[in-house]
């Protein structure tokens, strides 16, 4: 039964909250997904765009009488939801432990937090089996499989399925726009330790150095669910421009409601962070939709 309010230093909700955003920006794969940010509760997010038009036309002579095509906007509903944590301390972590126990025990729950909140990113945020909001992998455009050799004996092979990737993706998009190159840890390691057929340096080298706008990241977050580390392999491709895909954010991770304290001196507080995930332009994007085996 709540008793009262405890209050809990400021400095410690902004360190919180600062370590909240720092992970999961700098440390997660979600986080080189473009984030905008957008308040509000959870709700359906509009989010205007500019489809492709022709706006002129040939004329091999003037007329005033004729017009160009009108450019019009249109518009994507994307679902904001969110997740929410307790951070929980007892009378001993806050009398008898001191700060620093304090900011353990959150950094601890914070980063399987966090974990969760990636995974919610890539594969769809679920409120127990409810699927609430989507993730990046459902909404991506799914690869030909026959531009992949799915055997991954060789680092040579690796090499040609991370160039099939990056060229499923429209040239207008990966000649103006950043790309993010995401794929299992065993493929990564493929590539970085195998040599290139005809080369002198590692398969990954040479990608690199073939595609230097394309950032390769190393994660087995991006795996499907039937997948087994180490056995099977996927990768994800896109081009990282808020106008082609996006994470918004609607609350960054914050307080949800008071710090509560019990008759016995343990706290506890709700903290929670809503978001949506869009991919806007499927052709800046790409997945192997079957798995890639070693």
């Amino acid at each position: 039964m709540a008793s009262g309010v405890f209050s809990i230093p400021k400095d410690f909700y902004i360190k919180v909250q600062d370590y909240f955003i720092d992970e999961l920006i700098d440390k997660y794969p979600s986080g080189i997904i473009p984030m905008v940010n957008e308040d509000g509760e959870p709700y359906i997010s509009r989010i205007p765009y500019m489809e492709s038009v022709d706006v002129s036309m040939a004329v091999l002579d003037w007329n005033a009488e004729q017009a160009a095509a009108q450019a019009r906007l249109k518009y994507l509903d994307v679902t904001i939801a969110g997740r929410q944590i307790k951070l929980a301390f007892s009378a001993r972590d806050t009398r008898r432990s001191g700060p620093l126990v304090l900011a353990a025990k959150t950094k601890t729950i914070i980063a399987k937090f966090l974990d969760e909140i990636d995974d919610a990113i890539w594969h769809g945020n679920y409120e127990g089996t409810v699927l609430v909001s989507s993730g990046v992998i459902s909404q991506l455009a799914i690869i030909n499989t026959s531009k992949i050799t799915e055997a991954q004996a060789t680092g040579n092979i690796v090499f040609l399925n991370m160039k099939a990737m990056v060229q499923e993706i429209a040239a207008k998009y990966r000649s103006l726009y950043p790309i993010a190159l995401l794929m299992d840890w065993t493929t990564y390691d493929l590539g970085a330790t195998q040599i290139a057929t005809g080369y002198t340096k590692s398969a990954m080298a040479v990608f690199k150095e073939a595609y230097p706008n394309v950032t390769v990241i190393p994660t087995d977050t991006i795996l499907a669910s039937a997948d087994v580390a180490g056995t099977n392999g996927r990768m994800i491709a896109f081009a990282q421009n808020e106008d082609l895909i996006r994470n918004i954010l609607a609350k960054a991770p914050s307080p949800v409601g008071p710090a509560i304290v019990d008759l016995t001196g343990s706290i506890g507080q709700l903290w929670g962070t809503l978001w949506g995930v869009k991919v806007i332009q499927s052709t800046a994007t790409a997945y192997t939709d079957t798995t890639l085996t070693f």
